[in-house]
C-alpha cells in the first residue's frame, strides 16, 4: 500500500510504503517507481518527497537511496510491526565554527547554569503554547517535561496517549536528522557531553508540538500513529527548527561568534 501524507507547510510529501511479498521499489529517472502485485505501477518525482518510509520486507536499491539523499530526502526503514530499523539521511558540510563555539562555551565557568536557564525558558514557552496559559507558572515549572505533561493531560483518552508514546522515537529520529541536515558536527551529535545537547532540546520542543496537536481533538480514535504523525510532521519539524535557531542565537550571544 502506498500512503502519501499531505504536508500543508511545504510541497514535499512523506511517502509511506507498506508492502506485501512482490512489492518493488526502483529508481526510474527522476522518479521513484513502486510496483505492487495486482496494481498498476505508481511513480512519484523524487523532488516531491521529503521522507520515504518503507515498512516491511521491501528492498530499497542503493541507487534509489543515493538519489533520494541527493535530493535532500530522508529514508526511514520500519519493521512490519512499525518498529524503526534505520534512518538514512544526507548531511550538509559540517560547520567547524559551531564546534569552535561549543569549545569556547564550555570554557565559561557558568555555562551549565546559563544553559539550564535557557532550556527552562524554552520548555516553559513550549508548554504554555501546547496547553494554553490556564496553568500557573509554578505548575509549569514542576511539569515542564512533555512526557510528564502528556501522560497527565492525555490520560482520559487512551488512543491519544498511545499515539503520543508511539511517536516519541520518531520525533527523536527526526531531531537527529535535523541536526545532521543543518551540518551539526558529527562528533557533537554522537557525544554532546560535556556541553549542551541541542538534539535533545529540539526533540523536547517537537514532543511539545505533538502534544499540542493531540490536544486539539483528543477524542478522535487514531488507527495508525505513524500515518497520523506523517500528516503533521511539517509543523512539528518547523517547531524543532525554531528551537535549533533559538539555541544558535543563544550560543552566539554567549560566545560572540557567528557561523
Amino acid at each position: 500500500m502506498l500512503g502519501v501524507a499531505p504536508m500543508a507547510a511545504e510541497l514535499r510529501r512523506v511517502v509511506h510504503v507498506r508492502g506485501a511479498e512482490g512489492t518493488l521499489l526502483a529508481l526510474d529517472g527522476p522518479a521513484l517507481r513502486l510496483v505492487q502485485p495486482g496494481r498498476s505501477p505508481v511513480w512519484m518525482p523524487l523532488a516531491r518527497i521529503s521522507l520515504l518510509v518503507v515498512q516491511g520486507d521491501i528492498a530499497v536499491p542503493t541507487a534509489l537511496l543515493a538519489a533520494l539523499v541527493a535530493q535532500g530526502a530522508g529514508v526511514r526503514l520500519l519493521a512490519a510491526d512499525g518498529t524503526v530499523v534505520a534512518d538514512v539521511v544526507g548531511a550538509r558540510a559540517e560547520r567547524v565554527s559551531t564546534a569552535a563555539n561549543l569549545d569556547q562555551l564550555v570554557q565559561q565557568v557558568d555555562w551549565r547554569k546559563a544553559y539550564a536557564n535557557w532550556r527552562l525558558r524554552q520548555s516553559l514557552w513550549d508548554a504554555a503554547r501546547a496547553i494554553g496559559r490556564s496553568m500557573a507558572v509554578s505548575q509549569l515549572v514542576q511539569l515542564a517535561r512533555p512526557g510528564v505533561m502528556g501522560r497527565l493531560l492525555l490520560a482520559p483518552w487512551p488512543s491519544a496517549l498511545a499515539v503520543f508514546k508511539v511517536v516519541a522515537p520518531l520525533v527523536l529520529l527526526d531531531a537527529a536528522q535535523m541536526l545532521a541536515e543543518q551540518g551539526w558536527p558529527r562528533e557533537r551529535r554522537q557525544n554532546p557531553r560535556p556541553g549542551p545537547d541541542p538534539g535533545r532540546d529540539v526533540a523536547v520542543s517537537m514532543r511539545w508540538a505533538v502534544l499540542r496537536e493531540l490536544l486539539r481533538n483528543p477524542r478522535v480514535e487514531i488507527v495508525n500513529a505513524s500515518v497520523w504523525y506523517a500528516t503533521r510532521r511539517a509543523g512539528v519539524l518547523a517547531r524543532g527548527r525554531c528551537t535549533l535557531d533559538a539555541f544558535r542565537r543563544w550560543l552566539v550571544d554567549r560566545t560572540g561568534t557567528l557561523d
